[in-house]
């Protein structure tokens, strides 16, 4: 979820918790006041009934009075007490049962004591509690609307800069000279992080530099004495001598040329890595399998391979050199480790490609198969990095590499 999008979650969700107590509240606090006014205005209702008594010694016409439902009762005895409370009483003026307001008190003329009991309707008073209501509510939903849009259009402006920065590192590569162009903003912490991604960049750019140096000089500077070993154990293998010294020579000249293979390949998967290879383009899949099928038929043909395929039409944006070298590797693997009168079958389609061969009546550790230097068993040919360098092409190409064993059949497929 985008940040902005949890931000309006959160923001909305503490508004409405907030304004829908302080409706409650300002309900409640409307109606008391309300009510208040109502228990003023029977009291006021009560000051006259008071006044008229004390100038006529009689009790008032009630007809006389305001719109009020006044009662009179005589009483023995009188209280001091006015008694307020709500009832539901009947309203000729409504014409139907409602809530009112009442006031109970007692009151004594010429010796005679009354009880009187003055009734308002609070017709007026809910309606008018309604009415604050539905304003307070119309104001809030209008409140958290605008809230929303301008948090919204604020808030995803203001983020800008730190979308152009992402969006400026995602098309940033080690291999380009030129850093990447961070935008330029008003905001603190997105100067801080803007600071923060240029250093990285910029350190990760001179790494990359220093570490394209070294590969290349290492290619050149490991390879050339190796080269020189190798040719003068040519030399000395052609020479007569003893038995015992030509089997020393030739172990030597043997370690030599797989030195020279683990140099060679762990120089691939550095520049693999460095991604210092051309740079991606729609490469048809099929051609370059037939063009491998055709280096490896003849070898195929010494082991007694028999050899099945089943290739359709097959596209994929790769570097060619790395597409190359992935099915050579792949090819190389199954013939290794393949046996004679054994079998090799190659299916490819637009949904993926798939080597299987015949080999030892044993799975393969499918945790370890991929990894460095790692060999089934102590087969002096392999050096343990061909699956590795397969691998890394797989990575680096978002190819999806996978191993499965069947009935003594080993496959490696890859998905595109």
């Amino acid at each position: 979820m985008k940040f902005l999008s949890m931000y309006n979650r959160y923001n909305v969700s503490v508004m409405v918790i907030v304004f829908a107590l302080s409706s409650v509240v300002s309900f409640f606090l409307i109606k008391e006041v309300l009510k208040n006014e109502m228990d003023g205005s029977l009291l006021r209702v009560k000051a006259k009934i008071a006044s008229y008594v004390n100038d006529h010694k009689r009790l008032p016409e009630v007809s006389l009075l305001n719109d009020e439902q006044i009662e009179f009762k005589k009483t023995n005895q009188g209280s001091s007490s006015d008694v307020f409370k709500s009832v539901r009483s009947f309203v000729p003026g409504l014409g139907r049962i409602h809530f009112c307001r009442q006031l109970s008190y007692s009151i004594k003329v010429q010796d005679q004591f009354y009880v009187v009991r003055i009734v308002n309707p609070l017709e007026g008073t809910s309606h008018l509690t309604k009415l604050i209501l539905c304003i307070s509510l119309i104001t809030i939903v209008l409140l958290l609307v605008t809230t929303f849009m301008i948090n919204r259009l604020i808030i995803s402006k203001l983020w800008q800069p730190f979308y152009q920065s992402m969006t400026a590192l995602g098309n940033f590569k080690v291999s380009d000279i030129q850093q990447p162009d961070f935008p330029v903003t008003k905001i603190s912490e997105f100067n801080f992080m803007i600071g923060r991604l240029r250093a990285a960049t910029t350190d990760a750019g001179e790494n990359y530099r220093i570490l394209k140096e070294f590969t290349e000089n290492a290619a050149h500077e490991i390879q050339t004495p190796l080269a020189i070993i190798q040719s003068k154990l040519d030399l000395l293998v052609q020479q007569q001598m003893q038995d015992e010294h030509l089997e020393s020579l030739r172990s030597a000249y043997g370690a030599i040329r797989k030195l020279s293979r683990i140099n060679q390949d762990l120089l691939l998967i550095t520049k693999i890595e460095n991604s210092q290879f051309k740079k991606e383009e729609n490469t048809s899949v099929k051609d370059k399998v037939e063009e491998k099928l055709k280096e490896f038929r003849e070898i195929w043909q010494l082991k007694n391979l028999q050899l099945e395929t089943e290739l359709k039409d097959a596209g994929l944006t790769i570097s060619p050199q790395l597409l190359d070298i992935l099915i050579y590797n792949v090819f190389g693997n199954a013939t290794k480790h393949n046996r004679n009168g054994g079998f090799i079958r190659v299916k490819l389609n637009g949904q993926g490609l798939s080597v299987t061969n015949s080999g030892p009546a044993k799975a393969l550790n499918k945790e370890r198969l991929f990894s460095r230097f790692y060999k089934e068993n102590n087969n002096a040919e392999s050096n343990g990095l061909g699956l590795s360098i397969i691998k890394q092409i797989c990575e680096v190409s978002g190819i999806e590499a996978g191993y499965r064993y069947d009935e003594n059949a080993h496959e490696f497929y890859f998905v595109f």
